[in-house]
């Protein structure tokens, strides 16, 4: 049962690519990677926008297999089950990691068939084009709204950070296929 859960939250953080462990941290003033049960709930519930409803039985099982004889919950071997995070791997470096044949392609919105061809046929090729022309590096375009140095910006700062060439020759169907 826990397993359930542990699934429905990966699904969750790499769709909406949530840092999970983050919102434990909070409630761990010592850094000890226990928090009590409520607390964990608590986070979890945070992380995950209150989408997530847990029954009374996959919380004993969470509990069970997540639990110590003191009442606290082990975060971080959590977090590490539902983001497939393997530590130490310079002690054990024969160890299988998870996703060697695992694709990580999540959009979130998926283009279409049709606007996929035409966006790797048609828009990005002419947009590499205008680039090499103009001789534009486009990260640099966008290196002031990333704060957290992640590669993250939002459709806003993305809209305004987009090189001017590239809005005109841009159609607005255009724009909303590079967002």
């Amino acid at each position: 049962m826990a397993e359930r859960v542990e699934s429905k939250v990966h699904k969750y953080i790499t769709e909406n690519r949530v840092r999970l462990e983050a919102f434990f941290v909070v409630y761990d003033r010592l850094r000890h990677r226990h928090v009590t049960r409520s607390q964990f709930f608590r986070a979890l519930n945070v992380a995950l926008n209150n989408t997530l409803l847990v029954s009374r039985e996959e919380e004993e099982a969470m509990f069970e297999k997540y639990g110590r004889s003191d009442g606290t919950m082990n975060y971080r071997v959590f977090c590490d089950n539902c983001t497939k995070i393997e530590r130490n791997l310079e002690r054990t470096p024969l160890k299988e990691v998870w996703g060697d044949d695992v694709i990580l392609d999540t959009r979130r919105n998926p283009l279409s068939p049709q606007n996929e061809k035409y966006f790797m046929k048609h828009l990005l090729p002419n947009l590499q084009h205008i680039a090499r022309e103009q001789g534009l590096v486009v990260k640099n375009q966008f290196i002031d709204f990333d704060f957290n140095h992640n590669g993250c910006v939002t459709k806003g700062q993305f809209l305004r950070g987009l090189p001017d060439k590239f809005q005109v020759a841009c159609s607005p169907r255009d724009t909303s296929l590079v967002v």
